[in-house]
C-alpha cells in the first residue's frame, strides 16, 4: 500500500523533470529568435517535447514485435546490436 501524499510527490517529481527540460526550451528559443518567454509557453514546450520523446521511446520499444519481412516492405531495416 502506497504512503499517504505519494501520489503528490510523484506528481511533482513530474512536473519538476518537466520544467528542467532545457533541451526543448532551448529549441523553442531558437525557433522564435527571441529570449523572452512566458513560463507557460516554456513549461508547454517542454511538455511538448517530453511527451514527443516518450512517444519515440515506445515507438522504438515496440517494434521488436513486427516481423522482419513487414518492416522490410516498409522501408525499414533492422539495426545491428553494438
Amino acid at each position: 500500500m502506497p504512503k499517504a501524499g505519494a501520489h503528490i510527490l510523484i506528481g511533482w517529481n513530474w512536473i519538476m523533470s518537466t520544467l528542467q527540460s532545457t533541451e526543448a526550451i532551448g529549441t523553442a528559443v531558437k525557433a522564435s529568435g527571441t529570449t523572452k518567454r512566458s513560463l507557460f509557453l516554456r513549461w508547454f514546450d517542454a511538455l511538448a517535447a517530453g511527451r514527443m520523446r516518450k512517444a519515440e521511446r515506445e515507438i522504438r520499444e515496440h517494434l521488436r514485435f513486427l516481423p522482419d519481412d513487414l518492416l522490410r516492405r516498409a522501408g525499414y531495416r533492422r539495426r545491428e546490436p553494438g
